[in-house]
């Protein structure tokens, strides 16, 4: 199967879950709160921009890693919503630290919410994400569902740490090729690395396989991050 039709068959399975997750807390929530995740994940309903999703690349990567290594890639899909919701997640964040006023051809949530709101929507998307991921318990064992967990919170910390050189080293004037590699690890690279490892992890690949897996998103992260610094220069 090709990638295209893979990502074809793979995605509106992918959206129907991250809408489960988000209306199993409608109840709960104002509406407004709710208008805004949906929003910034590209289901806009309101009239400030028509809808605009990414391309979802993490979750299809990671469902395609279950496909590769023998798994179901249908049961993974938990884990893929966990990975796009956390990638949202830090995006919302990212925005306001980067002072970004569009993203994808659309004003931030920041700039039309202010920055008290779309702080405390990134936060509901981060709650969410575990949500979904509690759901791997009904299709996987509790000992794979807990190591989904540990993979998945070690790589937040891994985005906060890489958050976290790249601020510091807009101040840092001149920085070191070593610098910016291991700043970039904890970009994109990390939770590429996450998704090919989780997902072999969810096809019940051995550790071994797991960590080639790992090895695999994670250089793969690594190029994307310095393609895309590039294009950014100019």
């Amino acid at each position: 199967m090709k990638f295209s039709e893979f990502s074809a068959a793979a995605i509106p399975k992918l959206e129907l879950q991250m809408e489960s997750i988000i209306s199993l807390s409608k109840q709960d929530w104002d509406d407004s709160l709710l208008g805004m995740l949906r929003y910034h994940l590209g289901w806009g309903e309101n009239d400030h921009a028509k809808s605009s999703k990414g391309k979802r690349i993490r979750p299809l990567i990671l469902l395609l890693a279950t496909e590769t290594a023998g798994g179901d890639w249908e049961n993974a899909l938990p884990a893929a919503a966990s990975i796009e919701l956390i990638h949202n997640f830090s995006l919302i964040h990212d925005d306001i630290e980067d002072k970004s006023a569009y993203r994808r051809g659309r004003q931030t949530l920041w700039k039309l919410h202010d920055l008290p709101l779309a702080i405390n929507a990134g936060d509901a998307m981060y709650a969410l994400s575990f949500i979904s991921l509690g759901e791997l318990i009904k299709t996987h064992s509790s000992e794979v569902a807990f190591q989904a967990y540990k993979l998945i919170s070690h790589a937040c910390l891994a985005l906060t740490k890489g958050q976290h050189l790249d601020i510091s080293f807009e101040k840092a004037g001149k920085i070191s090729v070593q610098q910016y590699l291991e700043m970039i690890k904890g970009k994109t690279a990390a939770l590429l690395a996450i998704s090919t490892k989780l997902g072999s992890l969810l096809a019940n690949a051995d550790q071994q396989t797991q960590e080639y897996y790992y090895k695999l998103g994670k250089n793969i992260g690594l190029a994307f991050q310095i393609h895309d610094d590039i294009l950014g220069i100019w």
